[in-house]
Order: structure tokens, then sequence, then C-alpha cells
């Protein structure tokens, strides 16, 4: 049995995520990124987690250092929207709800923040 690839390491958080242990899981993909930091799916997937376990700016965190990696990151600037948007911090949760549409046109989670920041 050789080194799992990045794919299958990703594929074991997820396993932890599907089973409700976000801690195993943020716990996996903390691991991962030790041995490949540069590894932007498992960033934003981390932020998505701690976000999930209430912990918005460690998410911020990991979101901003895969957008650093990868500014057309969709997942990481639509999670980050949303995160901004629990912060009450609108404007940049505009800002990247706004980058989300103009990278995939009719996200349908970008269009569902915007409309929820109109009523804010």
């Amino acid at each position: 049995m050789g080194i799992p690839s990045p794919e299958e390491f990703f594929g074991s958080g997820l396993k932890f995520f599907e089973a409700g242990d976000l801690d195993g899981a943020i716990s996996h993909y903390t691991k991962v990124l030790e041995k490949d930091p540069n590894n932007e799916k498992v960033l934003a997937a981390r932020g998505f987690l701690r976000g999930k376990m209430q912990d918005p700016y460690g998410a911020i965190d990991d979101f901003n250092e895969a957008l650093k990696l990868n500014p057309k990151n969709v997942m990481a600037l639509s999670t980050r929207g949303g995160t901004y948007m629990m912060l009450n911090e609108f404007e940049k949760s505009k800002a990247d709800l706004e980058a989300v549409l103009r990278l995939d046109p009719g996200n349908p989670q970008a269009m569902q923040g915007l409309e929820m920041l109109k009523q804010a």
C-alpha cells in the first residue's frame, strides 16, 4: 500500500464530516495541511467546517489562505461571504458574493446571499 494521494486524503476528511464528526474532519484536514500547506481545496473545506463549529474567524483565515492560492476558488469566496454576513460585515459579504457571480453567473448560494443582504 503506497502513500495516499491528496484526493484520498481529502476524501477521508469527507468521511468524518459525513459521519457528523466535525472535530475529526478538522483534525484530519489540519494533518493534511501540515504535509501540503498549499492545498486550497483542503483549506476551503477546513474553513467551511470551522464555520460550522462556530469559529468564524478561523474559517475566514482558512478562506483567505485558500484565496491567496487561488483567487477564483468559488467555494472559498461563497462561504467566506456567508461567514462575513453572519458577522454583520455586510460590505465584505456583498463583495465576495458579487465576485462569485462574476466567476459563476447564476450561482444559487451567491444569489440567495445577496437577496438576504438586501433585507439586512
